[in-house]
Order: C-alpha cells, then structure tokens, then sequence
C-alpha cells in the first residue's frame, strides 16, 4: 500500500523506473501508475550456476544506456 501511494504521488505517466530487479509488487505499483519498470540486473545475476561474490548488482552499462534514451522525457530513470 506504501509504494502504491509513494508511485501515484511521484510518477508521471511514462516516467521511467530503473532496479536491478523489481519485486513483483514494485513493478505492479509502478506500471499500474503509469510508469514503465525496467530491470537492469548485471550478467551474472542472470546465470543461476554461476558462482559469484554478489550477483544482485545493476548492470551500470545498461543504466547509462537507459538514461541516455530516456533523457529529457517525461520522468526519471
């Protein structure tokens, strides 16, 4: 119910939201408000057999991509 109040106060329809990768319930909240979700989680976070250190990090090569196609519109990556 938090997030649900805090996206439909901040977000503007096409804002976009950036995570390395959303719980279900964050994108619902977010994309019910009109927001787009995107997951941006680094490669290793997607090989499940892969041993790493920490496999929840966000892809930074991707946020600079999606900040750079997303600069100047409606919202905030």
């Amino acid at each position: 119910m938090g997030e649900n109040l805090i996206f439909s106060t901040v977000l503007a329809p096409g804002d976009v939201v950036t995570n390395n990768t959303h719980f279900d319930t964050t994108r619902a909240n977010v994309e019910s408000n009109g927001g787009l979700g995107l997951d941006l989680v680094a490669k290793e976070g997607l090989e499940p057999a892969l041993e790493a250190p920490f496999k929840g990090n966000m892809d930074l090569e991707a946020l600079d991509r999606t900040l750079e196609e997303h600069r100047g519109g409606s919202g905030s990556a």
